[in-house]
């Protein structure tokens, strides 16, 4: 909107009433159900899953783990000649659901002689098809949209938005997933298990320690995502002759984004990531893990336009604006910190694999994995960012690295002692032995001036241009 608008314009407009009209009410609803359409084609067959297994075992220097009868078709187990496997659980039936979807909307608009009014509200509950609930989403939101004419040429405008949304989480999109266990998960676990001593899941035959009975990873996901947000705008449009208006409008927009995790204590199986003590087996963990996280973020604008029109001789039209417009974010998506644990993950990967610490090896560089990804898209965020204002954007840059980046680990301490006691320590062991140094710091930086190219940003403004030298110079003055 406004000068921003200067490259084309998309004009959203919201529900209102008209003049001199009665109060309408207006229900609609609609109820449906979701499905996958198409799954994967896996081995269906337990001989010829079997014989697969077996190949690929002896290739890998291993020995035969299933007995595949090739007359019968049956597989036994290579310690059980007398019972043959009889399940063959589809996975992909197990953890696709048919989902119900379902919305209802009511709107309330109507007008006077100088009153236009329009105000609804809308409530969205959606279960995933992976999961139900557990990856379940609802939204509820209200609008209001208001035209009251003060004077026969001044017009007041109000409209306002506010939506609350709830997003069950599961995890999705590589390896560890939901659907990654499910399609790498063997066919001959079954879903649950009656084994007293065991977790009440079937605990499956692959060794690989991210692939887990996927049924007992969705019921055992706690991750939800809360996002209150609120737009509003405030605008006068004044007439101040024949082709000549003023128009101001001030919008603003407040976000705030809870994250609630929790992971709590559960032993997948042996070989897997668990806690229970007695299964020497299991990759140890600490305990529950409870993550409470909010985010805030603010933004307004305002524009001001004095436009005016005349045609002459009835086929000359004239057309001239005036204005300006001002406008703040606050709330900042960066890839520093992203990169940072990057770094340092990959580092500890190293040193546990050199000392023979392969769990703590193949731990981090999963750690170190997911941290690339998300600086990756944290970066392409900043990028767009810096192609939409990129004058604001250095300026939020520079003043990020006036004030340093530094991580929570400053908030470490020992039992009764001050916080940060134990920082100074943890600092100097982790620069000592190679996990994070303060050339690391400076080769962030450099990167992300690399990445972001900010030596090649045009258009910037004074105070812009300033923060570049800033940065520019700043990763040679760290050294």
């Amino acid at each position: 909107y406004g000068v921003r608008a200067t490259n084309g314009v998309i004009l959203i407009e919201t529900k209102t009433g008209r003049k001199n009209s009665q109060l309408k009410v207006s229900v609609d609803s609609y109820l449906g159900f979701q499905t996958t359409s198409k799954k994967i084609d896996l081995i269906n067959d337990a001989y010829d899953y079997a014989s697969y297994i077996n190949e690929a075992s002896i290739n890998g220097g291993g020995t035969n783990r299933f007995i595949p009868i090739e007359s019968t078709r049956l597989v036994f187990n290579t310690n059980d000649f007398l019972n043959p496997i009889l399940t063959n659980t589809d996975w992909q039936d197990e953890v696709f659901e048919v989902a119900p979807i379902n919305n209802i909307n009511v709107n309330f608009n109507g007008g006077t002689e100088k009153l236009i009014y329009s105000f609804g509200a809308s409530f969205l509950n959606q279960d995933g098809i992976v999961g139900l609930d557990k990856s379940g989403y609802k939204r509820t939101t209200a609008r209001l949209n208001v035209h009251y004419d003060l004077l026969k040429n001044l017009n007041l405008s109000v409209t306002g938005i506010y939506t609350n949304s709830t997003k069950n989480n599961l995890p999705e999109g590589g390896i560890g997933s939901v659907l990654y266990s499910a399609l790498n998960i063997d066919p001959f676990t079954t879903v649950r298990s009656t084994d007293p001593n065991g977790n009440g899941y079937g605990e499956t035959l692959v060794s690989a320690r991210e692939v887990v009975n996927p049924i007992a990873q969705i019921e055992n996901t706690y991750d939800k995502t809360r996002v209150d947000k609120i737009s509003a705008t405030f605008g006068l449009d004044y007439t101040l002759m024949e082709g000549l208006n003023f128009n101001t409008k001030y919008q603003f927009k407040h976000a705030a984004v809870l994250t609630d995790i929790l992971r709590p204590v559960f032993n997948y199986g042996s070989g897997k990531q668990g806690t229970l003590e007695d299964d020497p087996f299991v990759i140890k963990d600490d305990g529950n893990e409870l993550t409470d996280n909010v985010d805030f973020y603010d933004d307004y604008t305002w524009d001001t336009f004095l436009t005016y029109s005349n045609t002459f001789n009835e086929n000359h039209n004239l057309t001239a604006l005036l204005g300006v417009s001002i406008f703040e974010s606050k709330g900042l998506f960066t890839s520093f910190q992203e990169l940072a644990t990057y770094i340092s993950h990959n580092n500890v990967a190293k040193i546990a694999r050199e000392k023979g610490h392969k769990a703590l090896a193949k731990m981090s560089r999963i750690i170190a994995g997911d941290e690339m990804r998300h600086h990756q898209a944290y970066s392409k965020f900043v990028k767009e960012i810096f192609a939409i204002d990129p004058s604001e954007m250095m300026i939020a840059f520079q003043q990020m690295m006036q004030h340093k980046i530094i991580m929570p680990a400053m908030h470490l301490r020992e039992s009764f002692g001050a916080k940060g006691g134990l920082f100074g320590d943890f600092s100097a062991v982790a620069q000592r032995v190679g996990v994070y140094t303060g050339f690391d710091y400076v080769d962030i930086l450099k990167k992300l001036n690399t990445i972001w190219e900010i030596d090649k940003i045009t258009n910037l403004t004074p105070e812009a241009e300033k923060a570049r030298d800033y940065l520019m110079q700043l990763p040679d003055r760290m050294y």
